[in-house]
């Protein structure tokens, strides 16, 4: 809050909740803070013919009976042009033993998307295939941390997530499966863009890279962008495949990835294809 001082509502999912970050959460947000219910849409730029409208689409299990955390998070769709993209906190899309399934209930609410922000950082819990199926996404983003205890992102949820055809990109190697070259790209922040009226959005990685993707429905050719095929640290004298082992230990914010081999670094001795 100290970084991005509060202008106007903070929105959840209502209730109450036993932490510190919770306690610390209400301090900083104070009187501004309301309760999140479906329908509720915040349009920004309604004066520039072009507006931004996010639509909360589901709150609370949707309607599903269930007292998990992950499961009540607040599902939230923005809509700007041809372009979708939706952020649905941990929701869950198995029921076991303490999740319910979310996701196939709220899929249909949220339709096609260009963009997903992967629901609990890959769990394998998340992003079941009715959901993958309904909503379509072209590019999923997974949210991870070094030294994260929770082994995200997880085998089962990057399997779902490739067999969709989906390209994903991690803002950090995380603790659970290895990227594969082609589907996942580690790229420390990760910065989305899309002009007014536009049938292309570009996702920008590792710095400086940009690769570029149609909407749903576009009528102009967006040219495919290449399979990054080599990797290395903005650090190191040496490159590596991208399918090396040695790949999964460069922090993200050195990681470089691109389907042509850099100049004036040699390739690592061994590196297998």
């Amino acid at each position: 809050m100290s970084e991005f001082p509060l202008q106007k509502d903070a929105l959840d999912r209502g209730g109450q909740y036993s932490s510190t970050p919770y306690q610390n959460y209400l301090t900083a947000v104070g009187s501004r803070r309301k309760t999140a219910l479906p329908g509720t849409k915040i349009v920004l730029d309604a004066s520039t013919g072009k507006p931004v409208e996010i639509e909360i689409v589901a709150t609370n299990g949707d309607g599903v009976q269930t007292t998990n955390e992950n499961d009540l998070s607040v599902v939230a769709v923005v809509r700007f042009g041809k372009f979708d993209a939706e952020m649905g906190g941990d929701l869950s899309g198995y029921k076991t033993g303490s999740y319910e399934d979310i996701e196939t209930g709220v899929a249909q609410k949220v339709g096609q998307l260009e963009v997903y922000k992967v629901h609990h950082h890959g769990s394998r819990y998340s992003s079941n295939d009715a959901w993958l199926s309904a909503t379509k996404p072209i590019v999923g983003i997974v949210s991870t941390g070094v030294g994260n205890s929770h082994g995200h992102p997880t085998q089962e949820c990057l399997e779902r997530l490739h067999a969709a055809n989906v390209k994903t990109y991690w803002t950090e190697r995380g603790e659970g499966v290895s990227p594969e070259a082609g589907f996942d790209v580690v790229g420390g922040n990760i910065v989305i863009e899309v002009e007014p009226g536009a049938e292309s959005f570009t996702v920008t990685h590792s710095g400086t890279a940009t690769d570029r993707y149609p909407v749903w429905g576009a009528s102009e050719s967006v040219p495919a962008t290449p399979v990054p095929t080599f990797a290395w640290s903005k650090k190191s004298k040496v490159y590596h495949y991208a399918t090396c082992r040695y790949v999964s230990n460069i922090s993200s914010a050195n990681l470089v990835q691109a389907s042509a081999p850099p100049e004036g670094k040699a390739l690592h001795q061994g590196c297998p294809k």
